[in-house]
């Protein structure tokens, strides 16, 4: 019988995992040893095919793909590796190229170190290393897991790469420092927010003065880091999701925020949401980038959910506008290039149940613009008056609240200490085998919970009134913001935001002089309404 001349295909295969916690030997060293065993055994080398770095969790992989081709056509008829863990760590997917590839088609697999050798046959245990190979990857995936999200705990950066506006410390990965060029670009995005520009809007604005998108930033300052050139076909193409990304990522405010994303398991690829509760937050943990104030404006602008107007411009009053006798939101509306306000409830349930408060928007805008220039004339004339006007507001709504609140604190504090002296009682009763220590814990559990709940309003309480002690540096901070505007020539949506809280919108009526009025009041940041 002529004996078989095998031609061999060597597999050497290293994972990620297994250079972290030497689980197995270099690819050097297992090219050398697959070498070494083909030539004391007399089995001719065709080829070497090496997968470095890549998991055993999926087959799919470059040279391991590349040999199968090479057995399917004939050209191997033995495959050798240094254990079966190096064929892969699936081992439902082991098995099936054990048994229904090489057993069944007659390709000689030899795994040096397990003594496996198909020439003497099937082996039962076999399944069994797979079985155990496969549960390697799961052990792996758990310590990684756990690995990183300790370090996400200590606010330290896991990403492959920096959000846009930052670069990672090359003394440090884990750390994030501002790259200046991009911060700019992330400022101008949240100032255009600001200013009432939807995403579209800020998109063309970035695009047309030929700013690069982040991929292309990226490459540009990373080279290596985007294999696909599909970048280099329109770097200034700005898209709402980057945007998007961009405003509504914490980690401008110099936040660290992880673990928004994760894998369905260590066999997939697939990336699921994590819910909200679960992301890792650290705060202060680099630079920001912008203040919380700045995010917060941004945020108040882009949370109105305003859209362009007919002639392309956007609705800069967008949840600032309120219904005097609803409270619902003042909406828009534009025909024939004419813009108009009424109360949303009453536009869609009808006069049962509001009335339609309608003002015209050019009304609105000038009886706003007026108000606030009659602010900014005040302050060239007499600082002072702004500031007594601004903290009149603040005092008198302090005592008004104050009154009530002292109130209730009292209240409350009396009910705390009666509940001590129960308590007390209570258990001196229960000492003297007054009442059963079942009854004792009863009671005792309702009054504790009772007392625990009044601590925690009179918690609040004071939180509330220490907010009033700011009366003083809130009616500066109003002062300010009029300075700051002092020079304008016509309103936007920042000014108004940065000015006001709400606007509050009354319904037309006829007054005692048979003239019909409405009543707008508009109330400020800091300070609220305020009457000279």
């Amino acid at each position: 019988m002529m004996e078989t001349i095998y031609t061999a295909g060597l597999y050497c295969r290293l994972s990620k995992e297994d250079k972290i916690y030497g689980e197995s030997m270099s690819i050097d060293t297992q090219r050398k040893k697959l070498a070494d065993y083909a030539t004391t055994n007399n089995i001719t080398v065709c080829d070497v095919y090496i997968d470095d770095g890549l998991s055993g969790v999926t087959f799919s992989r470059p040279s391991f793909e590349r040999m199968m081709a090479d057995v399917d056509c004939g050209k191997l008829n033995c495959v050798i590796v240094k254990d079966l863990s190096r064929l892969g760590r699936d081992d439902s997917k082991a098995n099936y190229y054990y048994e229904d590839v090489f057993i069944r088609d007659d390709i000689r697999f030899i795994a040096i170190d397990d003594n496996v050798d198909t020439l003497r046959g099937y082996e039962n245990i076999v399944p069994f290393m797979n079985m155990f190979n496969a549960m390697y990857p799961r052990d792996i995936s758990k310590k990684t897991r756990s690995a990183f999200r300790t370090k996400a705990q200590h606010g330290e950066f896991l990403g492959s790469k920096a959000p846009f506006g930052y670069y990672k410390d090359p003394n440090d990965k884990h750390k994030l420092i501002v790259d200046e060029e991009a911060a700019t670009v992330v400022r101008e995005i949240f100032e255009l927010a600001i200013q009432g520009h939807g995403y579209n809007k800020i998109a063309r604005i970035l695009r047309d003065r030929k700013i690069l998108n982040p991929s292309a930033y990226t490459n540009q300052t990373m080279p290596c880091h985007y294999k696909s050139e599909y970048w280099r076909d329109s770097p200034h193409d700005w898209h709402v999701t980057s945007l998007k990304v961009i405003l509504e990522n914490e980690v401008y405010l110099g936040h660290m925020v992880q673990s928004k994303r994760r894998k369905v398991s260590h066999k997939s690829d697939k990336i699921v949401k994590n819910p909200k509760e679960q992301w890792i937050k650290v705060e202060n943990t680099h630079e920001p980038i912008i203040s919380q104030e700045v995010w917060d404006l941004a945020h108040k602008v882009l949370s109105a959910r305003k859209r362009d107007n007919n002639a392309g411009t956007s609705q800069m009053f967008a949840g600032l506008l309120k219904c005097a006798d609803c409270g619902n939101a003042i909406t828009y509306t534009c025909k024939k290039n004419y813009g108009s306000f009424s109360c949303s409830l009453y536009r869609v349930k009808g006069k049962d149940y509001c009335t339609i408060h309608y003002i015209s928007y050019n009304d609105l805008y000038n009886i706003v613009f007026s108000e606030i220039q009659r602010h900014i004339k005040t302050l060239k004339k007499s600082e002072t008056k702004l500031y007594n006007a601004a903290l009149s507001f603040n005092k008198s709504k302090k005592n008004r609240e104050t009154k009530a609140f002292m109130e209730q604190l009292s209240k409350y504090n009396k009910r705390i200490s009666d509940l001590d002296v129960i308590i007390k009682r209570l258990y001196e009763d229960s000492v003297l085998s007054n009442i059963s220590s079942d009854r004792f814990y009863a009671l005792s559990k309702d009054y504790e919970a009772e007392q625990l709940q009044l601590k925690s309003q009179v918690d609040d309480i004071n939180a509330k009134l220490a907010e009033y002690d700011k009366a003083e540096s809130d009616a500066r901070s109003f002062v300010e913001l009029i300075r700051k505007y002092i020079d304008i020539k016509e309103l936007n949506a920042k000014i108004l935001n940065e000015l006001i809280d709400k606007i509050v919108i009354g319904n037309k009526y006829i007054d005692e002089n048979g003239e019909k009025v409405q009543d707008i009041t508009i109330y400020y940041k800091f300070c609220g309404n305020i009457e000279y």
